[in-house]
């Protein structure tokens, strides 16, 4: 079943460069469902932690969530949590180092916030325009609450105070970057 669904999501995913408002709702579907699978899986995992952070680094995270999300100037091709690619399991709370590999073809200077969205504050990484990329070291407090939380990032105007956008709304689906999994 696990790799039924990740073909799909990696065809839904893979196959198109510019996201629509339906291609939008699938990745959430797909997200959701993935969501639920890993509550599931964690739920089985009889409190063996550590096997299900194994099983966690197993998957082909690349594949499973998109890089760049819709109509964004940044792509996110690394993100390591605690070491781990693109997911982890912390205590309520914990510290979560954060490596960020990102790609950024802004005209303006901007900021790339991060986090889940339940949360503040989100972290930053300011960006000065033009082409520019590289790998930031950053940290992220873990909700207090146990649950599996999507880490998102979007692209704002420098000094922008918030990651919402225009409509005060927070990034949508394409933009998970990762996982936490708090227990």
């Amino acid at each position: 079943m696990r790799m039924k669904f990740l073909q799909k999501l990696t065809v839904g995913l893979l196959g198109v460069s510019l996201l629509s408002a339906s291609l939008e709702e699938e990745i959430k579907e797909s997200l959701v469902s993935f969501s639920d699978f890993l509550q599931e899986q964690l739920d089985n995992c009889n409190e063996d932690l550590q096997a299900f952070q194994e099983s966690l680094d197993q998957n082909a995270w690349d594949e499973i969530l998109p890089q760049k999300g819709e109509n964004s100037s940044v792509k996110i091709f690394q993100l390591k949590l605690n070491g781990h690619n693109r997911a982890v399991v912390v205590s309520p709370g914990e510290q979560v180092e954060m490596v960020v590999g990102y790609q950024s073809e802004n005209d303006s200077p901007s900021q790339i916030s991060i986090g889940t969205l339940t949360q503040d504050p989100k972290t930053t990484i300011v960006l000065q325009g033009g082409l520019e990329g590289g790998m930031e070291e950053l940290y992220l407090k873990a909700p207090e609450e146990p649950g599996i939380y999507s880490v998102r990032y979007n692209v704002t105007p420098a000094n922008a105070g918030s990651w919402l956008d225009e409509n005060n709304n927070p990034p949508g689906f394409s933009y998970t970057i990762g996982y936490i999994v708090v227990k």
